[in-house]
């Protein structure tokens, strides 16, 4: 099915880490596996419908004179429904 997981859509990249975690700030999700994805579950039980925070750190195997591989960090929110 469309939309059954979460991930964010790159390429070139060498470094990644996403975590997703609930309103409390408690950490449900963390991968450093660009093919991961999180499933809206937390410990084997489904999360509750909610909105979830995401953060991002990626690396770049794109050598550019003006970032060279710098760290980027990305953050958001995403709106799991049940």
């Amino acid at each position: 099915h469309i939309n059954d997981t979460f991930y964010p859509v790159m390429r070139a990249v060498q470094v990644f880490k996403l975590e997703v975690f609930d309103r409390w700030g408690e950490k449900v999700f963390e991968t450093n596996d660009i093919n991961h994805t999180w499933d809206g579950n937390y410990r084997g039980e489904a999360c509750k419908s909610d909105v979830y925070v995401w953060k991002l750190k990626i690396q770049s195997n794109q050598n550019n004179v003006s970032s060279g591989n710098a760290e980027k960090l990305y953050a958001g929110d995403v709106t799991l429904i049940r």
